[in-house]
């Protein structure tokens, strides 16, 4: 009787340390997910995504990005924040990384820049054959 007390003892100690390994490993996770700005390019990306969907041509679209501005890492400038290539968007606040999202309007998206901490898209008629999102 002896010998089956002791494991377990032993059995719920390990099982309890292997929820408390798993509990700090699933918080670090969280911190490190939050603090980096993935979050943000993200929540930018689709964005802008969606709201391009909704544009018409002959439209001016400003979205305040005031949020990604302020986690931008040193060296990276605003006006590299979005790049439109096609239908997708993608918001990068580093240099190693981003996030890209669709949109599926069938317009054609200027070169967008920077007004203050505003993000300026310039919506026209898509001509025929053009493939690209380029600056005429």
């Amino acid at each position: 009787m002896r010998g089956k007390s002791g494991n377990l003892v032993v059995s719920n100690l390990i099982f309890i340390i292997l929820n408390m390994v798993f509990l700090v490993i699933l918080i670090a996770f969280l911190f490190l997910k939050t603090g980096n700005g993935a979050d943000i390019e993200e929540a930018y990306s689709k964005q802008i995504a969606m709201t391009l969907d909704a544009a018409r041509p002959v439209m001016e679209i400003e979205i305040n990005m005031k949020e990604a501005f302020d986690k931008l890492e040193d060296g990276w400038k605003k006006e590299d924040v979005v790049r439109i290539e096609g239908n997708l968007v993608t918001v990068s606040l580093r240099e190693d990384g981003g996030y890209s999202y669709s949109f599926f309007n069938d317009v054609h998206v200027g070169k967008p820049y920077v007004k203050g901490d505003n993000y300026v898209f310039v919506i026209t008629e898509k001509s025929v054959g053009e493939e690209k999102n380029e600056e005429p």
